[in-house]
């Protein structure tokens, strides 16, 4: 019989405004961060210290270029503009809406094939 273990990571929300840490998230150790179906979700810290990496600049420098970077494609998504953002891809809205005081958006993200050799 296979046992399931329980994600690594979640949040239990007392109100739209209010998510309280379970024990899982405060474990240090947790190798990646998962969403409510166990997907790994990639953090803004864990995405500036990887382009830190790859510039070889400090993060403290890569942040506030991070930070207005992210804001402005979430800008022009809710706007419902498309976008062209290669190595990114081409991503287009095709649903929005009001979720509970959110904007839900649904994307289609076309990206290139990467090479298989």
């Amino acid at each position: 019989m296979i046992e399931e273990t329980p994600p690594k990571c979640a949040t239990v929300s007392l109100n739209p405004a209010t998510t309280v840490p379970t024990e899982a998230m405060l474990d240090q150790d947790a190798p990646e961060d998962l969403d409510e179906e166990g997907v790994s979700v990639l953090l803004k810290k864990e995405l500036i210290e990887e382009v830190a990496n790859q510039l070889n600049l400090p993060k403290g420098k890569v942040r506030p270029i991070a930070e207005a970077l992210l804001a402005s494609i979430g800008t022009a998504l809710e706007e419902g503009r498309s976008f062209k953002l290669p190595p990114l891809g081409r991503a287009r809205v095709i649903k929005k809406q009001d979720v509970n005081g959110t904007v839900a958006l649904a994307l289609k993200l076309r990206r290139p094939q990467q090479d298989q050799s």
